[in-house]
């Protein structure tokens, strides 16, 4: 996960480690360091293979292919006035918010969503109603390897799926992306970040919500959480799916700042090509090296 809790994935990392192998997850070795020698032809040779270096990374954040450049960051909210106005709204585990007082704001049932800076599509807030539904609903992610699908639970995180249901049914996460992928236990971690239509791990949708933090003694494969925003106890748009068993230190983590919503049930499979070769490059984070998309997602109860 990103470090320091400032991105929609603000994950836990353990100090860098050489990444393990083994599993079902293949392990990309970092480059091979080149011997230097004295002569005039290695080193034109040298520079030239820099140079092609420097142009990949200079061009990859606007790849057409859609491959995400650096890693997740924030979605700040403009620096305008940020009077209190606590919310805690949300399931039982929701934390206190500061709102911005000048926020645009829906309710629905008890849940709260005010308006923030957008990044990419921006489809609105959830529309108001006197109540959410509370019931087990089907998730379908139809992704660029196969489809995956999911049980969400709306008892227990009702805001969150509230609001999955408002950005599926706008087509929010038609052709987006899955932005960064972590891998333990570096990472102390194991999970695939997705729902990002901009590519960049900075997308937002443009409204927030508080997050409900629902508590959880498993954060196993098939785990799905909603990802952070860059404020304190919110939540946004983009979520996590867990793929691997994570360290003790990282249960703790996700049980303290993220909100789980549900559960992969099909398409296990799938899930394994997605993250199954790596980190672009190697290590334990950064973007998939299956550039991992979404085509679409439906929810239905």
């Amino acid at each position: 996960m990103p470090a320091g809790h400032t991105g929609p994935l603000a994950v836990v990392r353990a100090p860098a480690a050489p990444a393990s192998g083994g599993g079902w997850r293949s392990r990309h070795g970092g480059l091979a360091a080149a011997s230097l020698t004295v002569g005039v032809v290695l080193l034109v040779a040298v520079l030239a293979a820099t140079s092609l270096l420097v142009f990949r990374f200079v061009t990859r954040g606007d790849d057409s292919s859609g491959a995400p450049g650096a890693g997740p960051t924030s979605v700040k909210p403009p620096a305008t006035d940020r009077a209190a106005v606590p919310t805690t709204a949300g399931g039982t585990g929701a934390k206190a918010t500061t709102v911005p007082a000048s926020a645009a704001t829906t309710v629905a049932g008890g849940c709260r969503y005010w308006a923030t800076a957008a990044a990419g599509p921006a489809p609105g807030l959830p529309p108001s109603a006197t109540s959410v539904p509370t019931g087990p609903s089907t998730m379908v992610i139809r992704t660029n390897y196969g489809t995956l699908s999911a049980e969400l639970d709306a008892a227990a995180a009702p805001c969150a799926v509230y609001a999955l249901h408002h950005l599926a049914t706008a087509g929010y996460y038609d052709g987006s992306f899955c932005p960064r992928e972590t891998i333990g236990p570096e990472a102390m971690v194991s999970v695939l970040q997705c729902g990002d239509p901009t590519g960049s791990g900075a997308g937002s949708p443009g409204f927030a919500y508080a997050a409900e933090h629902t508590a959880t003694a498993d954060f196993g494969p098939g785990t799905l959480a909603m990802a952070t925003t860059s404020r304190p106890d919110t939540n946004g748009a983009q979520f996590l799916i867990s793929y691997d068993d994570p360290t003790p230190a990282g249960l703790a983590a996700v049980a303290a700042h993220y909100t789980v919503i549900g559960r992969i049930t099909g398409g296990l499979d799938v899930l394994d090509h997605l993250v199954g070769k790596g980190v672009e490059g190697g290590g334990s984070e950064g973007p998939p090296a299956s550039e991992a998309r979404i085509e679409s997602i439906t929810i239905a109860e």
